[in-house]
């Protein structure tokens, strides 16, 4: 005996007797209604008495497509086909807007909280090989006795051959106190280890250089905005104190921004109170708010320059915008990103949450640095504002643009092409020359065996002697920084970096005329 059961507009056969199978199934497809209901809430498509009707029609289609292609498609997973369904409704708004699905919801918040349980190692999967770059200091892969340039073959008994940089994470992050098994070999040698490591709390620096680049100029290095953030902040500034520092470069080069409260904690750092630092339009009760400072910052007289690149967006741009409208110090590199939306997220069921554009930020003066593109509802409605005097006009690609231009140099691609090499290299250099003091970048013998290594691995490179020898101030900073690296770790490889980079220069060059930049005197 059979009747007909209808989804929408189409008709199928179904047994009357109910199994296990197609009650989970009806299970599944009410949570899917709900789920999707709760966006489309979250979304705003859902208005009391005007369009109700068209919403519950809408939410009947998507189930009875759900339900279609549950039952007569392909075998995919239910969730995989609620995350599609949920990836396509998400594309239809701006570009900023995303469904995180679990495991990429769980490393945003981590990135957020600062910190996560794993082994504590930085790697590189290197021609398909999972490499270790460096161990953290006290991490149970540092106790262990893993060092730089080791390959982990296996993990848990599966060959870690061809893996992600996904997997890896999936793979070696776990619980506090969980065990972890991983097969290593050293960088020259294919006699393995088998270790047992037990996962522990890893910090993730949002701070992770403070450092004096000259005997009066304090450099620190914010990477992400996260809820540590101003917090380590103030524990790299204070060391920095310490050490005689009178005057600060921020680098927010290459950070892509993060939370909204940690840009704001930062900037006031060095602003005095009630100070407003941006301010945010939206579409929904509570997101138009001026965001200024509740308290007088402790490094208010301390000149600050502020380095940016066009990696620095959204809560990088907020600090460097108010550091510029203010005249609080000088702005300097390459364009930043241009990101002005503000993100809020909204957990869902089954560790998923979305993240949705909720708020346009605007710095101090009224500038909205958003990079444009065609949704008309992204466009800028907020009146450029006086700040000390001035009128900051917003640039019509988006972006703060520093006060002073530096370029971020491009790459060779010879470079590039090398760049696999040198780490290899620093690994060959250090077993072969394990006492010998670290090297400087004008050691001409140190170039000669760099040669020596390309032509006996047998690794092609297109360049003439000529435009070799061109190249031969980068590699060799390439170099030494790779041996440091292995010898002394990434912190200790950092300094030697920043010694190579012309901005650094300049920005120490800049500070003697930094009160008549900023009208500061």
């Amino acid at each position: 005996m059979v009747e007909k059961w209808r989804a929408g507009n189409s008709a199928v056969l179904k047994p009357r007797e109910e199994t296990v199978n197609d009650r989970r199934k009806l299970r599944k497809f009410q949570i899917t209604v709900l789920v999707l209901f709760q966006i489309m809430l979250m979304l705003g498509y859902v208005r009391a008495f005007d369009n109700g009707a068209r919403t519950r029609e809408a939410i009947k289609l998507i189930a009875s497509a759900y339900y279609e292609i549950a039952q007569y498609g392909s075998g995919v997973p239910p969730e995989e086909l609620v995350y599609a369904g949920i990836d396509g409704m998400m594309s239809t708004l701006d570009p900023h807007t995303h469904f995180l699905n679990p495991s990429i919801f769980k490393y945003m918040r981590e990135e957020q909280e600062g910190s996560f349980f794993g082994i504590g190692i930085s790697f590189d999967v290197r021609d398909g090989v999972l490499t270790v770059i460096s161990t953290i200091e006290g991490t149970p892969a540092e106790r262990a006795g893993i060092r730089a340039g080791d390959r982990i073959l296996a993990i848990e008994g599966e060959s870690a051959a061809g893996i992600s940089t996904t997997e890896v994470l999936q793979k070696l992050r776990g619980e506090k106190g969980s065990r972890v098994n991983i097969s290593v070999a050293g960088p020259f040698s294919d006699e393995t280890r088998e270790i047992e490591l037990i996962r522990d709390l890893i910090p993730l620096k949002s701070v992770p250089y403070a450092l004096m680049v000259s005997p009066e100029t304090g450099y620190i290095r914010i990477t992400t905005f996260a809820t540590t953030t101003a917090e380590e902040l103030a524990e790299a500034m204070h060391s920095l104190e310490k050490q005689g520092m009178e005057r600060l470069i921020l680098d927010l080069r290459n950070n892509s921004g993060g939370l909204l409260n940690a840009a704001i904690d930062v900037s006031c750092a060095f602003f005095q109170e009630d100070l407003n630092v941006v301010f945010t339009k939206g579409r929904t009760q509570g997101t138009n708010v001026d965001y200024r400072c509740q308290d007088a910052g402790r490094w208010t007289k301390l000149p600050v320059i502020v380095a940016v690149n066009m990696g620095s967006a959204s809560a990088s741009e907020i600090v460097a915008g108010a550091i510029q409208d203010h005249r609080r110090g000088l702005v300097i590199g390459d364009t930043t990103f241009g990101k002005g939306l503000v993100e809020s997220l909204y957990p869902l069921d089954e560790g998923c949450a979305l993240q949705i554009t909720t708020a346009q930020y605007f710095t101090a003066s009224g500038r909205f640095i958003q990079k444009p593109y065609d949704i008309p509802h992204r466009h800028s409605q907020a009146e450029p504002r006086a700040v000390n005097g001035d009128l900051a006009i917003p640039s019509e690609d988006g972006g703060i643009v520093p006060d002073v231009i530096i370029e971020d140099p491009e790459l060779p691609e010879t470079l590039l092409v090398l760049s696999q090499t040198f780490f290899d290299f620093a690994l060959r250099f250090n077993t072969d020359h394990p006492d010998a003091p670290t090297p400087s970048v004008t050691d001409q013998a140190l170039f000669d065996e760099f040669l020596v290594f390309l032509d006996e691995k047998d690794i092609p490179y297109d360049v003439t002697d000529e435009d070799l020898t061109l190249l031969r101030e980068r590699i060799m900073q390439s170099l030494v920084s790779n041996i440091v690296t292995v010898r002394e770790g990434s912190d200790a490889a950092y300094r030697v970096q920043l010694q190579f980079q012309p901005l650094i220069q300049t920005a120490l060059a800049l500070f003697d005329d930094l009160p008549q930049m900023t009208g500061k005197q």
